[in-house]
Order: structure tokens, then C-alpha cells, then sequence
């Protein structure tokens, strides 16, 4: 065996090793299991305009940072597009056992651009082509479906659902828009004839206002002419990070000093009505029975680039909580940290007195 031989598979191993050795220290960094890790992100990012956190404990703001900076919410905003359906339906005006044809939703789906939630929802459906209205709002809440959720914009109205924030007296948010449609802006700009670099320039460029229009013409098409299988998989050109950045700026945004309100007023149960409660309460509310805990209502949201999260307990004891985190401009490593730990951040936040304290005395 030649000596340069020798050296390419020495190289070779070495490179090897170094992959694996990395790896599992990647692991070890992002795995779940510590909610210090989040108290240890919140604190070094006390001063970043791109993370906002809010915490309240029995109706008083405990903990505050950058709360009036706005961030992009991701799926945290199918909060509000939840409560306008319990409100329409509290008022008759639609009918949450109403049948969905699962081919209908289709329509709105563009496969691989969601994590796997929408699939991952059908997967815990017993064989049927139709659901009740009621079951398509909770996979849009529990599994994030933004195919669900794009649906519902159409069922219940945009107007209606951007009516809500006032409605909720929340003061600073951005107005809703078909955020699965906005994928499909690049190939509808390659259309016109545009290179990939153009298309990149000129959706950099395009306004807000601009973009969001775009969005909901493409959303009237689908209803008018659903996309076939191969139309589709068209968007797969587009899936390098630089257009998900653009995506994901541009989705709606809030504060967490809004979102702590709005969930101050859900665990209330006094700003809405009972009747919206009755519809809305199954809906947030979820997750799995928790030992020393009535209820939890939360959701979150995330993309590359943002993970985000708002909250809403009250334990056995009669003590509320509500807690938002928004954080934006993430590295891989952040994000998965944030996401791996921050359910049980949550939980040990109601189970664990101690733990509340530590964390108001550690991020002030």
C-alpha cells in the first residue's frame, strides 16, 4: 500500500472521528431534559432586540424582557384564528360538527413544508374522508397543521379573523394573511419569466403590503383551481434557506406584551363569553392531564429561524400563570435548544414554586 494511500485513509479517519466527536456533542448541547437551558438563553439574549419574553405570576408582571419589542409569531398567531372560530361558533353562525372533506384540506397543503404536521395529524385519524369542523381547528392548534389553518382563513373569513385582534384589544399586531399561499409566491414570480437569483431580488424587495396581496391571490387560485401533485412540487425549488428567511420575516408578528395579555384575558374566562369558552376551551386546551395542574392552554410556533410560545395554567391551588417567549434570528443550535426544552421549562414553571422564583430572580 502506497504511502499517499496510507495518508488519504489516515486523513479519511481522522475527518471521520471528528464528524462523529462533533455530533455527539451537538446532541448533548440540544437535547431536551433542562429547562436552565432556557433560563441560560434568556439571560444572555436580555439585551437582543430579537428575543422578548413575558412572564406572569397571579395577574402581575413578574418578568419582562424587550416586551414591546414585535417578532415574527409563527404558528403561535393560530391562537386567534381558534378564537374566532369558538366565537363564530358560540354565535351560530357556524356549526363545529359541521363534515370537512380531508380532500378539501389537501387543497392547502404543499407536502414537506410543515415538519410533518399535517401528516402526522391524518396519521392519528381512524380511516375517513370527513371530520367535524371542531377536529380540523384541533389539528391546527395540537399538530400545527398550516393546511388546517389555511382552510379555516377561508371558512371563517380573513376580515373576520383580523377583526378578532381588535375585538381582543390587542394593540400591536400584525394583520393576518395566508402564510402556506406565501410559499408559492417564488414559483408564481418564476412564471414571469424571472431567473432564480430575480426571483430572490425581487421578492427581497417586494412591500409588505405587496407581498401579502400576493399571498391571498394565490390562496383565491387554489380555491378556484387546486394544484395538482407535480404543481406542488414545484416550491421544492425554492426551499433554500435564503427564501425560508424572507418567508419567515414576514409572517405576521407581535409583542409579548400583547400575547401576555391576550392570555391574561383567556385564563380569566371573564373577557370572553362563556359560550366562546365552550368551543374554545377544548381547543387550547389540549395537553395531557398534568399532576397539581387544572388546565394548560398554550401554542407555539416555529420556523428556521424562530421558535415562539404563549401560555395560559391555573394549578389545583388557584395560582395563574402566563408566560410568551418570541425569539428570532436563531442559530440551528438555538432553536433546537429552545425547542427540546422549553414544554418542560413550562411545566416545571407551574409545578415547582421554587423553580418560578429561581427563574424571576435569575432574568430581570
Amino acid at each position: 500500500m502506497s504511502i499517499l494511500l496510507i495518508t488519504i485513509i489516515a486523513f479519511c479517519g481522522v475527518i471521520g472521528i471528528i464528524i462523529f466527536v462533533s455530533g455527539l456533542k451537538l446532541q448533548e448541547e440540544t437535547k431536551g431534559g433542562s429547562p436552565e437551558k432556557v433560563i441560560a438563553f434568556l439571560k444572555g439574549n436580555i439585551n437582543s432586540e430579537n428575543v422578548s419574553f413575558s412572564l406572569n405570576a397571579n395577574n402581575v408582571n413578574v418578568v419582562r424582557v424587550n416586551e414591546n419589542k414585535k417578532l415574527p409569531l409563527a404558528s403561535t398567531v393560530k391562537i386567534i384564528i381558534a378564537i374566532e372560530y369558538a366565537r363564530q361558533a358560540a354565535e351560530g353562525i357556524i356549526d363545529s360538527t359541521e363534515l370537512i372533506s380531508l380532500d378539501t384540506l389537501d387543497t392547502f397543503y404543499i407536502p414537506k413544508t410543515d415538519g410533518g404536521a399535517h401528516p402526522a395529524w391524518l396519521s392519528k385519524l381512524e380511516n375517513t374522508v370527513e371530520i367535524p369542523l371542531e377536529e380540523v381547528v384541533k389539528g391546527m392548534i395540537l399538530y400545527s397543521s398550516n393546511a388546517n389553518t389555511e382552510f379555516l382563513m377561508h371558512k371563517l373569513g380573513l376580515e373576520n379573523i383580523n377583526k378578532m385582534i381588535e375585538r381582543l384589544e390587542i394593540k400591536n399586531h400584525d394583520v393576518l394573511f395566508p402564510i402556506a399561499s406565501a410559499l408559492f409566491i417564488p414559483v408564481h414570480l418564476k412564471r414571469e419569466g424571472l431567473t432564480k437569483q430575480q426571483v430572490y431580488d425581487q421578492l427581497l424587495n417586494m412591500s409588505l403590503e405587496q407581498y401579502r396581496e400576493k399571498a391571498n391571490l394565490i390562496h383565491e387560485c387554489w380555491l378556484k383551481q387546486p394544484l395538482t401533485a407535480a404543481q406542488k412540487r414545484e416550491y421544492y425549488q425554492y426551499v433554500a434557506m435564503r427564501f425560508q428567511k424572507i418567508w419567515s420575516d414576514r409572517l405576521p408578528g407581535s409583542t409579548t406584551a400583547d400575547y401576555i395579555n391576550l392570555m391574561q384575558k383567556l385564563n380569566s374566562r371573564q373577557f370572553l363569553s362563556e359560550s366562546i369558552h365552550h368551543y374554545l376551551d377544548p381547543i387550547l386546551e389540549q395537553s395531557p392531564p398534568q399532576e397539581g395542574i387544572q388546565y394548560i392552554g398554550k401554542k407555539g410556533g416555529s420556523t428556521s429561524f424562530v421558535l415562539t410560545m404563549a401560555m395560559y395554567a391555573k394549578d389545583n391551588e388557584g395560582n395563574t400563570t402566563e408566560l410568551a417567549l418570541f425569539a428570532n434570528e436563531l442559530t440551528f443550535i438555538q432553536q433546537q435548544k429552545l425547542a427540546n426544552n422549553i414544554g418542560e421549562f413550562q411545566l416545571k414553571l407551574l409545578q415547582d414554586k421554587a423553580f418560578k422564583q429561581h427563574v424571576m430572580n435569575e432574568i430581570s
